[in-house]
């Protein structure tokens, strides 16, 4: 076999090596950095019986951390019934594309808002009715994002510097602000997956902070 081919196939092995390494490292890490932040590790758990939050509708997570103290939790989570339909196979198949999601607990005030990407179905059904944000003078977050709220004033003030540039990041978000929490979802990737919960968390806090205020 030529060196060129050993090489090609050296590069495919490790690369396969350090996805399953990868695979069965990143899940420990998460573990002790929730254990050295006082998270406590919970069970199985379907979110739309805890949270009217609709961008928390029709899922679950086999697994979730909570702060109980500062009612803080993180968790990756799925789709409960989602399935995909494919043009070679008439059988429906399951589609579970995982979340990462961070609730803040909070007392709110009946502040409702919800900031959803421009691309999916949800926000379209936004247009029109009266609650959303006209972000004239930031058309960036405007082709991102439709965003609803009873309160367009406490919003717009908390949309700015660090929080904004968090929405413009490249994975959109999905935030919901209900009466009592404020909850956050992004697509889950293992790439830096630690920095990534650890970012979600401190924007999370400090949105909640400014929408308190």
């Amino acid at each position: 076999m030529p060196i060129t081919e050993y090489a090609v196939a050296a590069f495919f092995v490790a690369v396969a090596l350090f996805g399953v390494v990868d695979a069965i490292r990143t899940p420990l890490v998460i573990k002790r950095y929730y254990r050295d932040q006082s998270f406590v590790s919970n069970g199985k758990k379907v979110l739309s019986e805890n949270s009217d939050a609709r961008v928390l509708d029709g899922m679950y997570t086999e697994h979730y951390y909570s702060q109980r103290t500062s009612g803080v939790s993180q968790f990756k989570s799925w789709s409960v019934d989602r399935r995909k339909f494919t043009l070679s196979k008439a059988s429906r198949k399951r589609n579970r594309a995982p979340w990462s999601v961070t609730v803040v607990e909070g007392d709110f005030s009946k502040l409702s808002c919800l900031i959803l990407p421009t691309i999916v179905p949800e926000a379209i059904a936004y247009i029109g009715n009266g609650e959303n944000i006209d972000f004239e003078s930031d058309l960036e977050i405007a082709n991102r994002y439709h965003i609803a709220t009873n309160r367009e004033a406490t919003v717009r003030s908390a949309i700015t510097g660090e929080v904004r540039d968090f929405l413009l990041q490249p994975h959109v978000l999905f935030i919901e602000v209900t009466d009592k929490q404020l909850i956050m979802r992004r697509n889950w990737a293992d790439h830096e997956i630690l920095d990534r919960l650890k970012q979600e968390l401190k924007i999370a806090t400090q949105l909640k902070e400014q929408l308190i205020a």
